[in-house]
């Protein structure tokens, strides 16, 4: 068994994650991955022409695959995404190969196209030409239009896009309605639209210019590597945008939200500043935000991400909602896009790794109090969904069963934001940052799976850690834990303060959970020190050096690190004339190192303390800042 302990004084000090990251960690960023090139991967060559008056676009697409295996393909498999959200929205004309032969293809009940083809080697390119028409439904979503306020037209997985290739095979993930399912490879894209000049149209790439043909608009954007390619149109849209630090970033707002729609650009810097700086650097040259009526609160593709318009509402939602949703999908960016997931089968890489991004970004730029208070409230939100009639289910749990349980979803948002939070706290700041940017250098441009995660966030601990991913990933646990009784002995003798705390254990198990749950205390020099059990106990003993102060208060998890019911988390510590008595259900240690007097009251002490053995250095972090 190892007792953690940490000795501090007085309010900590508050630092800017990536500043303390190179400074304090000495945690080297800002490392950009190699990009792949064109030779390596596939590249799509697209020209449409869009008809704002019947919502739809005919045109062709030209697709140069590569095979990368070692193996010889016969056919091509690509998603239909569109005809998922309505039948016939991507209809199929012709399919050529670059002879201008026509091909075989046939669309299966689930709007996956397969296309016959001649024999496709290792390394060698086949490409194929799509004359295809693509009509948008009328519903407010990612695919589709909406008029109730302003014209808005979205163009997200609208086109025939190659299914990923996969341990042999093609990966045909089914369409989700209500989270994510798109699953594709780095690609390059170059793509022209064409419009008459009333619509305002942006895309998610890098527009390269703009050519006028009489009443008609080509738009032409260049993107890559990326995994898609999502356009949107609107004769309603204002546009404001800022080049900074080499990206251009975009916002195109409806007319009466001026005030948000340029805010969305000061969002996006920061945004970009921050998760270039603690996952990898953005890789590409532009940003672009649009504004949407939609069902959702936002959606989030290849540099562009789509917000609805209640967020820009000033009286429907506080600026820190607005901040929230965008930071959110920006975060996509990183741990969506640039490190690729199977949404279908883990999509908590996806959304749980986007909520605690946007956590991140408010524990950069807002106060402790703040930071801290948003994480409380998420958990409280989880904990009152898992306390109610709703059926709990572990965080890896996939869309085959999310899609059909929507009002437990909150469970990949809520609880997944709270799970990573406890394993930053489980493995300490240093390890942390050091695993996540392992992460992203390891699968920046590919694709990661839970179990190349854990493996990752493994490596960068000294102790096992499989007893975390056991219980908070594949399994529904929640830590249960109260303090029913705190007293003191002074020791004259050893010039001490024994310290007895009574633990009550409410998880009905032979064997209960696992955490590091810190107990806290406070003596009258308001100094405090931590008890971080591994193991539950009955009774902890603790031994404080009189020097410190008299104890006053005892704390169970102070600052609500772990996942765990409320119950009792703070008494007052009587003095007693008894020592108290150590038996084989409680835990004993004392603190033995000297401590020095802080020359500033900001700085918090560490100490190393050596027990059974075991040399244990603690880094803590106390209400949301890195120390």
């Amino acid at each position: 068994m190892i007792i953690f302990i940490t000795i501090g004084i007085g309010n900590q000090s508050s630092q800017a994650i990536s500043d303390s990251l190179e400074e304090n960690f000495n945690i080297q960023v800002n490392t950009p991955v190699p990009i792949p090139t064109k030779d390596e991967l596939h590249h799509y060559n697209i020209s449409v022409y869009y008809e704002p008056s019947t919502h739809s676009t005919t045109g062709w697409t030209n697709i140069s695959f590569l095979n990368k295996e070692a193996i010889i393909l016969s056919n091509l498999m690509l998603h239909l995404w569109g005809n998922d959200v309505e039948s016939d929205s991507i209809i199929i004309h012709n399919i050529y190969n670059e002879t201008n032969s026509l091909l075989n293809y046939v669309i299966s009940s689930s709007n996956k196209l397969n296309i016959t083809t001649e024999p496709i080697l290792q390394n060698q390119r086949y490409i194929i030409y799509i004359n295809f028409t693509v009509n948008l439904p009328n519903i407010p979503s990612r695919f589709g239009y909406s008029d109730e306020t302003y014209l808005t037209q979205a163009f997200g997985n609208w086109y025939p896009i190659l299914a990923l290739r996969e341990d042999g095979g093609w990966n045909l993930n089914p369409y989700a309605n209500g989270g994510e399912s798109f699953y594709s490879e780095m690609s390059y894209i170059d793509i022209k639209i064409t419009s008459d000049n009333s619509e305002v149209i942006v895309g998610a790439g890098d527009l390269q210019e703009v050519t006028i043909n009489g009443n008609e608009y080509t738009y032409y954007y260049t993107a890559g590597p990326v995994r898609d390619f999502t356009w949107m149109a609107s004769p309603d849209y204002l546009v404001y945008s800022e080049l900074y630090n080499g990206v251009n970033i975009s916002s195109y707002y409806y007319p009466e939200h001026s005030e948000r729609g340029i805010s969305v650009v000061d969002v996006s810097k920061k945004s970009l500043d921050l998760f270039s700086e603690i996952f990898e650097p953005y890789p590409y040259n532009s940003m672009s935000v649009g504004e949407i009526d939609a069902w959702f609160g936002g959606m989030e593709y290849n540099q562009l991400v789509m917000i609805n318009d209640i967020y820009y509402n000033e009286s429907e939602r506080g600026y820190d909602r607005f901040e929230d949703v965008i930071s959110h999908e920006w975060a996509h960016t990183w741990n969506t896009y640039l490190t690729g997931n199977n949404p279908y089968l883990d999509p908590w890489l996806d959304e749980s790794w986007a909520m605690y991004a946007s956590s991140l970004y408010f524990e950069e730029y807002y106060n402790n109090d703040y930071y801290i208070g948003r994480l409380q409230f998420i958990k409280q939100d989880y904990l009152d969904f898992a306390s109610g009639s709703n059926t709990d289910k572990p965080l890896s749990s996939g869309m085959d069963y999310w899609d059909f349980n929507q009002g437990t979803y909150e469970v990949v948002y809520a609880k997944g934001m709270v799970v990573i939070d406890m394993l930053r706290y489980v493995m300490g700041d240093i390890a942390f940052f050091e695993a996540i940017i392992d992460y992203y250098d390891s699968f920046s441009y590919t694709t990661a799976s839970t179990d190349d995660f854990i493996e990752i966030f493994s490596n960068h601990t000294e102790e096992d850690i499989t007893w975390f991913f056991d219980q908070f990933l594949y399994d529904t646990i929640i830590l249960d834990y109260e303090i029913t009784s705190a007293t003191m002995y002074k020791n004259d003798s050893s010039n001490n303060w024994d310290i007895t705390l009574g633990i009550l254990n409410y998880h009905n198990s032979d064997s209960p959970p696992i955490m590091k749950v810190p107990i806290s205390i406070q003596s009258n020099n308001n100094f405090y020190f931590d008890v971080i059990i591994d193991e539950t106990f009955n009774e902890i003993h603790v031994s404080v050096p009189q020097s410190l102060g008299k104890p006053t208060f005892a704390y169970l998890d102070s600052d609500w690190q772990v996942l765990r019911k409320q119950r009792t988390i703070q008494l007052v510590i009587t003095e007693t004339d008894t020592p108290g008595v150590i038996t084989s259900s409680s835990l004993s240690t004392s603190i033995t190192s000297s401590i020095e007097t802080p020359t500033t009251p900001t700085t918090s002490l560490t100490i190393i303390f050596i027990l059974f053995g075991i040399g244990v250095l603690v880094l803590r972090r106390r209400k949301g800042n890195l120390q």
